[in-house]
């Protein structure tokens, strides 16, 4: 094991936005995110005990620490570095699309569980029963806490998580959670989720409690990072044909020419309709 490893830094990926998208939509309790610096830590669990991923930008180049292969797998997985940005383009290109500019996908969380953890709790990480489930049953690393494992939330209980904060119908939801991925962890393996086609992957979030089909759309684009999801645009219809010049329905029928790699679109889409002002360009329809 070495160190430090660097990792390859696509021409497409703007590193420092990456972790702004990140610090606004999937992180969770147990990371620190400076964007400014180009710095993300990250704690997790691993063999040998909890510990603090690392990745940041050095001279033009990602590096990791330590540099431990599993790690590298992960740090790939989660930032899309593998991501072919040639290919992405002619997938947009078949859908009538243009993209923003170079920054292609989001981050996805870093780790499934975790983040449906964080989401049947309320979503707010800042929430004091969020840090106290972290604080109180995850294993710390360095100065930041490695998410509770499901069986770590069963062991705890429903009654525990009140005591920590969680409402109660909030606690038996976690609770209900938990055991459906200690019962079934191979079908929630993030890297055989993301190899799964699109609709296989979200018939499984959806098997999970309390996630519908919307949610599990989402859930399987943002929080696993999986390539080929359009997330359901349909309540942004004004926000669509502002934008973008598209109502959902066409937008829906364009995007199936960018498969596998329709999760580029949503991520296009969102950096249009959410974020206008600093959104470079339009993946407007070519055509119209």
């Amino acid at each position: 094991m070495t160190d430090e490893l660097p990792l390859a830094l696509p021409g497409w990926l703007d590193w420092r936005w990456a972790l702004r998208r990140l610090e606004a939509g999937v992180m969770l309790p147990g990371e620190a995110v400076r964007p400014e610096d180009g710095v993300v830590r990250t704690a997790l669990r691993a063999a040998g005990g909890p510990q603090v991923a690392r990745v940041h930008l050095a001279g033009g180049r990602l590096c990791l620490t330590p540099g431990e292969q599993g790690l590298a797998e992960w740090a790939e997985g989660r930032f899309h570095l593998g991501l072919d940005a040639g290919e992405v383009a002619l997938s947009l290109e078949r859908a009538g699309l243009e993209p923003l500019g170079p920054c292609l996908r989001r981050p996805a969380a870093a780790g499934l569980w975790p983040f449906c953890l964080m989401f049947l709790c309320g979503g707010d990480l800042d929430a004091p029963h969020s840090r106290a489930i972290y604080a109180e049953l995850g294993a710390g690393a360095d100065d930041l806490h490695a998410a509770p494992e499901p069986e770590d939330v069963l062991r705890a209980g429903g009654r525990r998580l009140v005591r920590l904060g969680v409402a109660p119908h909030r606690a038996e939801n976690v609770v209900g959670l938990a055991q459906a991925f200690a019962q079934r962890l191979e079908w929630y393996d993030e890297q055989k989720l993301r190899a799964l086609p699109a609709e296989d992957a979200v018939h499984r979030l959806r098997a999970l409690p309390h996630i519908g089909e919307v949610r599990a759309r989402s859930i399987a684009c943002d929080a696993l990072g999986h390539d080929d999801i359009l997330i359901d645009f349909s309540r942004r219809e004004g926000d669509l044909r502002r934008y973008l010049g598209l109502g959902w329905a066409q937008l829906r029928s364009r995007a199936e020419g960018a498969a596998p790699y329709r999760s580029v679109v949503s991520d296009l889409v969102r950096e249009a309709i959410d974020d206008p002002e600093q959104a470079r360009g339009s993946p407007r329809g070519t055509d119209l």
